[in-house]
């Protein structure tokens, strides 16, 4: 904490609280008049009034408890009917009385001292901290809202300062020690191996398995699977951290990703150990999803792309001669067409000789019909068979990586699991299944055409005319840029992937405001963000556009009403909402990708209606 934010603590800001600040905490009722009224002399009526406020949004009594705003001053006077604020300077005069009043309150108001509840907070605390992961000044603050919650008067600043820090430390330490202890002596050897740079090597080996393979060719496949062959030699996903949040496991990855290996290998051996457990393990996942991205992209690319491009150059090459018999036929059929005209009992040979004359002769005809015939395919055929057919005449190009593909990553789809998927409640409702879920930061999408070939790439005309490119999803800060970044293939939406750009394991301090674009929004986005307690600030292009919300139908919300259009259905929310935080507690403990839940939860059928559940988080 800075020297300020220390002088600060349990006083009153420099800044004095707005009229809503005042009305909404400063506020007595009649219990409160009551109970100061029972003091004798304007002083010591407002005296007690003054003290009664600032406990309550302070957490704590002055030490002068006359060291407060002036409109705070005013307002209490005002509420207590005294004319003359001044003549609380006589409060003071008498100690004991200050201290009996204080007494009185506490016991009035159900606060207790931070020695009766200092148990409790470090319990709550030590959760805190082995779950969250968070910075002691987070947890500082946490600590303080604990305490006002609860009731607690605030102790000195350097004592709670010095408690956080100590349980912070203790929960590192548990940390460290219990992902040190899951790991065997062969497993221990094996990982500190891997910080280790070899003779007539400039880099060690976790340094080289960081950075992913990105040529999309056969040999960057060779090489990508190789990684993850590598990766997973250790044996790591197979150790049991199943006792440790996934929340810490995935920030202390993101720790050793970001760290040289000279500066893991300088750190305690327990904490060396769960450092590089932690990266090796996230490493495994990563290398796979580099592998299976850059599979995405061969495929895409040098075997269904290529192969469609001979098989449209075939067609190509083969329209000319289809144009020629079409026009053979057509001058045939053309006079068959006629002949109705030419009235009853035409003789068959005089419509052949017709023909004959239209089109040059009866060998030309047939061999229109043979050309045709070769262009259709036959009755239950595959209509995309010529194109698949240049596919299998491009396997060799799989062929080198093939088994190793199968061998190195583990799939885990299952099929006949199909039918069980899926949400109980929707899967119960037929008619809903026919009627198809400190500062401010935003994230910037810069698209960029990508003038290499690379896994990365996708077309898009609309921004890269007839090269490929990428989006490169960035988040900035009132301090900083550069918080946390993602490569995105093509220009997907930013909907689907900025609440995995704040969680993103490489990127620094989470914020507390987060402001996007209208390519980020959508109302189950402004729920979900909300719900993981950030102060969500789109930035909507088109104003005339927005719609509100109403919760009553029936309500008059005079200039808002017409562009009140939405209605909140509260029912809706209740039905939902332990599903709801299950979902948002499964995001902040990054059990799942956000990503995801969005993709799952926004689409529903070709008509893109938001699913139950994101119906529910939109209402919310």
């Amino acid at each position: 904490m800075t020297d300020e934010q220390i002088a600060q603590f349990g006083r009153f800001a420099a800044a004095p609280p707005d009229q809503a600040t005042l009305e909404q905490f400063f506020f007595l009722d009649d219990a409160d008049r009551d109970l100061i009224a029972k003091r004798r002399g304007d002083h010591n009526r407002l005296g007690f009034a003054l003290q009664l406020v600032t406990v309550r949004w302070l957490g704590t009594f002055l030490t002068d408890p006359l060291d407060v705003p002036l409109v705070v001053l005013d307002y209490v006077a005002t509420q207590v009917e005294v004319a003359d604020p001044s003549c609380v300077k006589r409060y003071t005069e008498r100690e004991k009385t200050r201290l009996e009043h204080q007494w009185e309150i506490a016991q009035v108001g159900g606060f207790v001292s931070f020695a009766s509840a200092q148990e409790s907070l470090v319990q709550w605390l030590d959760r805190q901290a082995w779950t969250t992961g968070d910075g002691p000044k987070a947890l500082f603050v946490a600590a303080v809202a604990w305490l006002r919650t609860h009731k607690v008067l605030l102790p000195g600043v350097t004592p709670l300062v010095e408690l956080v820090a100590e349980v912070r430390q203790a929960a590192e330490t548990r940390l460290f020690d219990q992902l040190a202890g899951v790991v065997s002596v062969d497993q221990a050897r094996l990982l500190e191996s891997v910080l280790q740079v070899p003779e007539g090597q400039r880099r060690s080996q976790l340094d080289l398995w960081r950075r992913g393979e990105r040529s999309t060719t056969g040999r960057g496949m060779v090489a990508a699977l190789t990684r993850v062959a590598s990766i997973a030699g250790l044996g790591m996903r197979r150790v049991d951290v199943t006792g440790v949040p996934t929340r810490r496991v995935i920030e202390l990855a993101r720790y050793g990703m970001a760290a040289k290996a000279p500066k893991l290998a300088r750190h305690p051996y327990r904490r060396r150990l769960a450092t590089v457990l932690a990266t090796v393990r996230w490493l495994k996942v990563t290398a796979t999803d580099d592998a299976l991205e850059l599979f995405d992209v061969f495929m895409s690319n040098e075997l269904i792309g290529r192969a469609s491009k001979a098989s449209d150059k075939d067609k190509l090459r083969r329209q000319p001669g289809y144009a020629r018999h079409a026009a053979v036929l057509r001058a045939a059929v053309q006079v068959l067409l006629e002949s109705d005209e030419w009235g009853e009992g035409i003789p068959v040979e005089v419509v052949w000789d017709a023909i004959e004359t239209a089109v040059g002769s009866r060998d030309r005809l047939r061999a229109a019909v043979d050309g045709v015939a070769e262009m259709i395919p036959p009755a239950g055929a595959d209509p995309d068979g010529q194109w698949r057919a240049a596919v299998v005449e491009r396997f060799a190009t799989v062929r080198p990586f093939l088994r190793m593909l199968c061998e190195v990553v583990e799939f885990g789809a299952t099929a006949g699991a199909a039918a069980d998927f899926g949400h109980a409640a929707e899967r119960a409702d037929p008619e809903g299944l026919r009627r198809c879920a400190q500062g401010g930061c935003g994230s910037g999408a810069g698209r960029v055409v990508v003038p290499v070939r690379t896994a990365d790439a996708r077309a898009n005309p609309k921004y890269f005319a007839r090269k490929r490119g990428v989006t490169w999803l960035n988040m900035i800060s009132d301090q900083a840029i550069g918080l946390a970044g993602k490569v995105l293939s093509g220009t997907p939406r930013d909907t689907l992937n900025v609440v995995d750009l704040v969680y993103n394991p490489d990127g620094g301090p989470q914020p507390e405001v987060l402001i996007t674009d209208a390519g980020s929004y959508s109302d189950v986005v402004f729920g979900i963000v909300t719900l993981l307690g950030f102060d969500y600030r789109p930035v909507l292009a088109d104003l005339p556009d927005t719609k509100l919300w109403r919760v009553d139908a029936r309500a008059d919300y005079g200039v808002l009403d017409k562009a009140a259009r939405g209605r909140v259905d509260l029912d809706k929310i209740r039905r939902h909402w332990p599903d709801v935080l299950r979902v948002i507690a499964s995001v902040h403990t990054r059990e799942i990708s956000a990503h995801d839940v969005i993709r799952v939860l926004q689409h529903d059928g070709p008509a893109h209606r938001p699913r139950r559940g994101g119906r529910a988080l939109r209402a919310h």
